[in-house]
């Protein structure tokens, strides 16, 4: 999340405006990797949560 925060800030000191795409892509494209990452953490984390739940007889 900081990662696009501060591209955010980066794009802001531009008055959002036109950007290097070579310095915005080395900031934006990890960090979209790493929230995807994080999010389907997440999501397998529940799953294997779910699975894990006993039956009740």
């Amino acid at each position: 999340m900081a990662f696009a925060v501060t591209g955010v800030l980066l794009w802001k000191h531009t008055n959002f405006g036109n950007l290097s795409p070579g310095n915005i892509m080395r900031i934006t494209i990890p960090s979209l990797v790493l929230i995807t990452c994080g999010i389907e953490l997440v999501f397998s984390s529940f799953f294997i949560g779910v699975l894990n739940v006993k039956k009740r007889s």
